[in-house]
């Protein structure tokens, strides 16, 4: 430290100044990363589990819309009210078509996708087997919808509503696993700045 006693006076303290600046430079840019890694970590979070339960919630119960419409639908005679019901039904068809395209959107994972592809087949098979009931009814064979909705589509509704359900479950669990692992990244982030403005402090004094 010889050399640096020898400086003029004006030079130690340009030297210090601009040791505490770069000092200060470390810590800002060790808090903006910081930052930056935690406001990565809550848009992935949302976008990838807070976003599908919504979609997967909606979808759900748009479901069971249309299976209360379609039960409706069986029950009443007069044409202008099954017409309604009808085009309820298809509202609803739609709507649940459009959220999970939007579920899709925001898979990330093999596991996820084994899953809304099993959706995707049961609502297909369950679609299928709506457009067959919507037709005999227009046909005048209620029996026959009738027969459809409750002895070959049951285990087809009770399949969907599961997986719907598993759904929502993995999606809840994910969430929580990765807010839990956004609160350790946070907690690491404040000791890390804890550290460095330890650090740097000790080195401004020196």
């Amino acid at each position: 430290m010889g050399w640096f006693r020898n400086l003029k006076i004006s030079i130690k303290l340009l030297v210090g100044f601009l040791a505490v600046a770069v000092i200060a430079g470390i810590i800002g840019v060790v808090g903006v990363i910081n930052i930056m890694n935690i406001d990565k970590a809550s848009t992935q979070l949302y976008e990838d589990n807070t976003l599908g339960l919504r979609h997967v919630g909606d979808a759900s119960i748009q479901f069971q819309r249309i299976r209360v419409n379609a039960l409706k639908l069986l029950l009443v005679t007069d044409e202008k009210e099954r017409s309604e019901y009808i085009d309820k039904i298809n509202e609803h068809v739609n709507v649940v078509e459009s959220e999970l395209k939007r579920y899709e959107e925001v898979i990330t994972n093999e596991d996820d996708q084994k899953r809304f592809s099993t959706v995707m087949n049961l609502w297909a098979n369950f679609q299928s087997l709506l457009e067959d009931i919507i037709q005999h009814i227009e046909s005048g064979e209620n029996e026959e919808a009738q027969k459809l909705m409750f002895e070959k589509s049951g285990s087809t509704i009770d399949s969907l509503n599961d997986m719907f359900e598993e759904l929502f479950e993995y999606n809840t669990s994910e969430a929580e696993e990765k807010a839990n692992r956004n609160t350790r990244v946070s907690n690491m982030a404040a000791n890390t700045m804890m550290l460095v403005v330890m650090i740097g402090t000790v080195i401004a004094v020196l």
